[in-house]
């Protein structure tokens, strides 16, 4: 048995050698080093470019690319809010813009993904001491950077398809989507949806880990962080709609809630988010055109505000008939 353990010892100090020299190029993996060999250290560092420039995300510092991920490859656009704060309407005016698909709500799919990404990356898994040493129950090759980030996109890009083809499945295009859309390809879309539920599922302390989360598993997004400073009228109408409570206990919770998508939006910095009072941009349209003119979009002024939710109890369209100018388009390439 001695003779064993010292070959046993030996072997040990044979692989703590190999995981020291090829640290550096395990660097660009998900889960720290592991144990690589040069072939597949290639693979993590293969560099693919980009579609597009980074006029859309030029603070992105999470991009990264290999055979298998890259990025920054889809521009994301989303709307960070709380319900009862005009968010359906801010999502369907957005979505007029050329070259922007957004969906609606999605049952908190980013906090969902979120809390995926957080336990299956903890413990053994992300351990190399434990998951890169041979015949570990817990063993896999190193995961390149960035990896999970595509993976998280690629949710988000199943939950917002393109629409159907009419021939196909007899369904009419919506009045309110900007007819240019149609030459553009699918891999070129920026897409996104509205998250009522992502902050006011949240506690203040975790913010910081949400705008972390952003960042780096969707390095070219950029946010709208909408909300009400009328949180008075916001607190009657959940309490009225949703059953929320006491409005006065409701108004207190819309103030915790707004105080967190300020820090959320600081921490985004300015360049990725911009916050969005539809207490004033449902009554001055300009102040939504300015948002607009900040993601980068020309020629693209709205005329009016739709009026979507507004009326039959709060769920009710008055005015979805809103245009916009033929030569609207995104200026950043």
């Amino acid at each position: 048995w001695g003779q064993e353990r010292r070959a046993y010892e030996e072997r040990i100090k044979e692989l703590e050698s190999q995981l020291a020299t090829e640290k550096q190029k395990a660097s660009f993996c998900e889960t720290g080093e592991a144990k690589t060999s040069s072939s597949s250290a290639s693979l993590l560092t293969t560099p693919i470019p980009l579609r597009h420039n980074k006029s859309w995300c030029p603070e992105a510092e999470a991009c990264y690319s290999n055979q298998f991920c890259n990025s920054c490859q889809r521009r994301f656009l989303m709307i960070i809010t709380n319900g009862r704060s005009a968010s359906t309407t801010l999502m369907w005016m957005i979505n007029l813009l050329p070259g922007i698909r957004m969906g609606g709500e999605s049952n908190n799919a980013l906090g969902n993904i979120q809390k995926m990404l957080q336990q299956t990356l903890s413990g053994m898994y992300s351990d190399p001491k434990i998951s890169g040493q041979p015949f570990s129950p817990w063993f896999h090759n190193p995961v390149p950077k960035g990896s999970f980030a595509c993976a998280a996109q690629r949710f988000v890009e199943a939950t917002v398809p393109p629409p159907p083809p009419p021939a196909i499945t007899g369904t009419k295009k919506l009045s309110s989507q900007n007819p240019a859309k149609s030459d553009i390809p699918e891999e070129d879309w920026i897409i996104g949806f509205k998250n009522i539920r992502l902050i006011p599922y949240s506690k203040r302390e975790a913010v910081p880990q949400i705008a972390e989360f952003l960042m780096d598993r969707f390095p070219c997004s950029r946010y709208l962080i909408n909300y009400r400073s009328n949180v008075k009228d916001q607190a009657n109408s959940q309490s009225k709609l949703f059953s929320a409570g006491n409005p006065k206990n409701v108004q207190q919770k819309l103030a915790a809630e707004q105080e967190r998508l300020f820090q959320l939006a600081e921490l985004l910095g300015p360049q990725r988010a911009r916050l969005l009072d539809s207490s004033n941009w449902t009554v001055n349209i300009e102040e939504l055109n300015e948002a607009v003119q900040w993601l980068g979009f020309k020629k693209c002024e709205f005329d009016r505000v739709m009026e979507l939710n507004t009326i039959n109890g709060g769920y009710g369209h008055n005015l979805t008939n809103v245009k916009v100018d033929p030569s609207c388009h995104y200026g950043g390439g």
